[in-house]
């Protein structure tokens, strides 16, 4: 059994993978330098699940690094949820750990200046646990290649500044846009529109909890990231290319799932695609009419 030691608690994650052909990992931080002593301890064979989130001023401060997803895609499925806090290691049938290590060689001790983390034992059937993936499977999107490629893109308008990364990104995990004119809200957001328009866009711009100071071309890549993830990016990924009606039931399932009560079904898919097509115009556009998201 390996010591209970805060500086070093990926001697305890490596023991509970050891072998495993099944295991999961939440975490909002995962780097290379952190992951790759856990992929050396799966057989080949082992099927992983990784809950995570790629911020791209979280990527640029080099606390997360969705290039992993390139290396890992044969064998791993990562799943994506922004407003992701919990740290989690579990393989069924045999055990969990959870805490504060993040997947990075700090998180886990596998250098020396590590941070002091916790890791607890807990069994694989923990009801909050299972719980928490329940939740997770409701309202995150799948990641893709196009989608770890267009974070990547939108980290590089954050440049390497170091300046730490910033506050979490949505007050709600279940968020989809209710203002319906995306193109104004760099103006609600620097202060450039009347109160009327301000109030209107309020509850998204709460939701998002932006951060002051940011550049339009910063602006515009954080709420493009933002809607690749969570419940934003899984309908929009499950509702491209469907037709209007195919569409909405889609998005009703989706939000059911997610215990989520939306009122006019309709109205949110549209409010949703016209995000989409205005902040990530190079994955989505929509079809003349607005009656069909194309990506």
């Amino acid at each position: 059994m390996c010591n209970y030691d805060p500086c070093n608690n990926g001697a305890r994650v490596l023991e509970l993978f050891d072998g495993a052909e099944q295991a999961i990992i939440i975490a909002p931080f995962i780097t290379k330098k952190g992951m790759q002593p856990i992929v050396n301890a799966l057989p080949k064979q082992a099927k992983l699940t990784v809950y995570t989130r790629w911020r791209p001023d979280e990527i640029a401060a080099g606390v997360s690094d969705p290039s992993i997803f390139f290396e890992m895609n044969q064998f791993a499925s990562f799943y994506l949820q922004p407003r992701l806090h919990a740290k989690a290691y579990l393989v069924p049938g045999r055990g969990a750990l959870v805490g504060s290590s993040n997947v990075t060689a700090m998180g886990l001790g596998w250098h020396g200046g590590s941070g002091i983390e916790l890791l607890s034992a807990t069994r694989a059937d923990d009801p909050a646990l299972g719980e928490l993936v329940r939740f997770l499977d409701t309202c995150c999107s799948l990641a893709t290649e196009q989608i770890a490629e267009e974070v990547l893109r939108q980290a590089q308008v954050f440049g390497r500044r170091r300046r730490g990364y910033l506050p979490v990104v949505f007050s709600e995990p279940a968020w989809l846009p209710k203002f319906a004119m995306p193109k104004i809200l760099w103006r609600v957001y620097i202060e450039e529109r009347d109160q009327s328009v301000t109030d209107l866009a309020k509850p998204d711009l709460d939701a998002l909890e932006l951060p002051d100071g940011m550049q339009e071309a910063e602006f515009q890549a954080y709420i493009g990231a933002a809607l690749l993830q969570g419940l934003p990016g899984r309908i929009a990924e499950e509702t491209k290319n469907l037709s209007t009606y195919q569409a909405i039931r889609k998005l009703e399932q989706i939000a059911s799932r997610a215990n989520i009560k939306i009122g006019d079904p309709e109205n949110s898919w549209r409010t949703l695609c016209t995000w989409l097509a205005y902040f990530l115009p190079d994955m989505y556009r929509l079809a003349a009419g607005g009656r069909m998201l194309y990506g």
